[in-house]
């Protein structure tokens, strides 16, 4: 027997260095040297390799940062990056869906595709990023994600530093003339629809930042603290997801009452008001101000290390808690940099020969999609069906819809956790949720139709070029010009050259309540051949005749409906959530939820906010034309409008009812929960469930007995 040593090494956790033990050879036998481990670890096949886990840049590492080199400082940046992209994305980004078809001439399809773009971008890269970002420096990866996040920010408002002035015809003729004239034809109106790709550049690198955030931000939380704090740290990241697009609506509605050109043209010089609809807020100032942030908060991520501290702590504790097989699979793994995919094949034909996750995915792609098309365009709807600012829209949009998407979220929870609910007990629960939210989308078919101004008149057949009469077919009106005007009785005008009118006889100015808004001019048309003169009436038209004034309490009703569905259709998500998660193996369900993400982008997201414009673009009553081509829409039919979205949204809520009940059908529960026989810890008979390849489902009796037991 020779003489053999025995090295004991632990790392600490705060320094460097390595304490080493020696014991005597004929403790631990004298074939082979062993390695002994502290803290009941499992004898790795090889030393784990020494990472950076001090706070600093390079070989710059002071002290004084190590004190902010701890979980509770990161999930803080990683709280207050998930604002600024929330206030972004899904905030800014759908308050402007008016303003990017008025200003760059784009249909409701086309502001879909920019929607849409970021689905794209997240579905493809969240798999590549946290397939090769999860044993990698995590901090670097989200520095360089969210760097491409401003740089997407800047592309989003960077066409309006690259265009000219916004032109809403103000050097256009207005009046009737015997004499025909054209409108200038400049080279740079042809090319504002082009102006497209950029968002959509914009939007596919917002996509990268979010999905890097989602896979590798909440893996870096959760390697970095004890599985029982884990849920409290990510509950406080989904809570910011929250509050960014809130914040995100009531900004950029504010941002809204502002000119587009507000930094190029004086106040006295900006003629139009909000409530005109050829107004143009400033969208691009909430995209400015996002791209700073982000800049500047990307960068803390860069001075963590590889991992935190107490990363590797936590790995030992839950290593030492885990089954042995999956012990075995994560230190082999650990072993190098390069994850295995020699078993992605077999879990994800496991996966999709589980019956109940597959319906609860397609259940939760069509939620889904009604849920993103519906808070693209609620802005733009209750814009044009009630008559209001596109301020007023985001704030009533961000207001309502928001919170009762949170308390739906947070409803849903509560109910699972008080109930205790299994499985079949959940998929009930979330078909009456879903039935609920069915029912809310009815919500569109409230109309407030032009029935309702203040005149009485309705306004189904409104004076346009396509109806022109004796009284003004003579006067050459330009198609390009859009300015709504009425005469005393209500009666509507595209622009006074409709109503026949020859003089602009005055301005009516009137001040705002704030000292800091500019004074607006309200033109009087006089000399109409359209509108006649009776009694004390006189032939002239104005837009301050067509100011919606009763449509309120509609509005009210309409706001009320729709955060009762924000509320259903959000209380929806963790119980589909809890689904997935209980009816996929344990070492299934992290690529569970990553498989139900990309099949929720591709078969809802993307499309549906492309679905939802192509529908809104079918409604329209008036397109606008610059240089011989239609632009964006200026007129829809309120009526059909709101009965397309509410067909779209009751129709997609039951196709989610079907594939959730279908799950409910045929969901059957582990055999192991049932067996009497079943020893604690003899896990050789049990099955798994049905679904699962390569095992056997349990009988129709130990069903229905779990039916009846539970919920």
């Amino acid at each position: 027997m020779s003489d053999k040593y025995i090295t004991v090494q632990e790392e600490r956790l705060d320094e460097s260095e390595a304490l080493h033990v020696e014991c005597e050879p004929h403790q631990y036998g004298t074939n082979d040297l062993d390695l002994v481990t502290f803290r009941g670890l499992e004898k790795p096949d090889e030393p784990e390799k020494n990472v950076e886990t001090r706070c600093g840049y390079k070989t710059c590492r002071p002290r004084f940062l190590q004190r902010f080199n701890n979980p509770p400082v990161l999930c803080l940046c990683l709280c207050v990056y998930t604002l600024i992209h929330g206030f972004a994305v899904n905030g800014i980004n759908n308050v402007n869906t008016t303003s990017y078809e008025r200003r760059f001439d784009l249909t409701s399809k086309s502001v879909g595709w920019i929607t849409s773009s970021y689905d794209i971008s997240a579905a493809t890269c969240g798999v590549i990023i946290g397939y090769y970002g999860s044993r990698r420096k995590k901090g670097c990866i989200l520095t360089l994600a969210f760097l491409l996040s401003s740089i997407g920010s800047t592309c989003m408002y960077l066409p309006h530093f690259i265009t000219t002035r916004y032109e809403w015809g103000q050097g256009q003729s207005h009046l009737c003339s015997e004499t025909k004239t054209s409108s200038p034809c400049a080279e740079s109106d042809g090319a504002l629809p082009h102006f497209l790709s950029l968002f959509v550049i914009g939007q596919l690198l917002h996509g990268i930042g979010g999905s890097t955030l989602i896979t590798v931000g909440y893996s870096f939380i959760d390697d970095s603290v004890p599985a029982a704090s884990s849920p409290m740290y990510i509950s406080m990241i989904g809570l910011c997801q929250m509050l960014g697009p809130m914040i995100g609506f009531l900004v950029g509605g504010a941002l809204l009452d502002q000119y587009v050109d507000f930094e190029r043209i004086p106040q006295s010089e900006w003629k139009l008001t909000p409530t005109d609809p050829r107004w143009v807020g400033a969208w691009w100032s909430g995209f400015f101000i996002s791209s700073i942030l982000m800049f500047i908060f990307a960068l803390p991520f860069t001075l963590f290390g590889a991992e935190l501290p107490s990363a590797k702590i936590v790995r030992e504790t839950r290593i030492s808690e885990t089954h042995s097989d999956s012990r075995l699979l994560s230190k082999e793994n650990e072993k190098s940099d390069v994850i295995s995919v020699s078993r992605f094949p077999d879990m994800l034909c496991r996966l999709l020969r589980n019956p109940a996750f597959v319906c609860v995915a397609f259940a939760a792609s069509f939620m889904g999609l009604v849920t993103v098309s519906v808070a693209t365009f609620l802005p733009k709807y209750i814009q044009s069906i009630y008559g209001v600012t596109a301020s007023a829209a985001a704030t009533y949009a961000g207001l309502i819809v928001i919170p009762g998407a949170a308390l739906g979220q947070m409803f849903g929870g509560f109910v699972i956790r008080q109930w205790k609910l299994k499985v079949r007990g959940i998929l009930r629960l979330t078909i009456l949720i879903v039935v609920l939210a069915s029912l809310s989308k009815s919500c569109f078919f409230i109309n407030c139709d032009m029935v309702l101004w203040n005149t009485g008149v309705n306004d189904s057949t409104p004076v346009s070029i396509e109806t022109l009469t004796p009284c003004n077919q003579n006067c050459h009106c330009d198609e390009s010009v859009f300015q709504v005007v009425c005469d005393q009785n209500g009666r509507k005008f595209y622009s006074p050259c409709l109503a026949g009118c020859e003089l602009e006889t005055g301005k009516n100015i009137f001040p705002k309540s704030f000292d800091t808004t500019p004074i607006f001019e309200n033109k009087v048309y006089s000399n109409c051949r359209c509108v006649s003169s009776v009694g004390n009436m006189t032939s002239s038209v104005s837009s301050e005749n067509c100011v919606p004034s009763t449509c309120n309490s509609l509005l009210y009703i309409f706001l009320f409906v729709i955060f009762l569905s924000a509320f259903f259709v959000s209380g929806s998500t963790v119980p589909a959530l809890t689904v997935v998660l209980r009816c996929a193996a344990d070492d299934e369900r992290t690529f569970a939820l990553g498989l139900l993400n990309f099949i929720a982008r591709i078969v809802g997201t993307i499309p549906g906010p492309i679905l939802y414009g192509t529908a809104i673009d079918s409604t329209c009553l008036v397109w606008g034309h610059k240089c011989e081509q239609e632009t964006s829409c200026w007129q829809y039919n309120k009526a059909r409008m709101g009965e397309y979205l509410a067909s779209l949204g009751i129709g997609f809520t039951a196709v989610a009812i079907f594939f959730f009940s279908l799950a409910y059908r045929l969901y059957k529960p582990p055999l192991i929960l049932h067996k009497k026989d079943t020893k604690p810890g003899d896990l050789s008979n049990a099955e798994s469930p049905a679904g699962i390849c390569g095992h056997a489902l349990p009988s129709v009796e130990t069903a229905n007995a779990e039916e009846t037991t539970h919920f």
